[in-house]
């Protein structure tokens, strides 16, 4: 429900465009943080024996 506002003057002006809000984040930053990383490196033995 919306607050009731005693003020006449207050009504029936008109309403001005918003800005656009920044993001938090650059987009430059997003962009270089979602690259492909270099693959791992693996182990020569990657299994471990089950005989032992």
């Amino acid at each position: 429900m919306d607050e009731y506002i005693s003020d006449p003057d207050k009504y029936g002006h008109e309403l001005c465009h918003l800005k656009h809000s920044k993001p938090k984040i650059p987009n430059e930053v997003l962009l270089e943080a979602t690259e492909p990383l270099e693959p791992f490196p693996w182990d020569d033995e990657t299994d471990m024996k089950v005989d032992g």
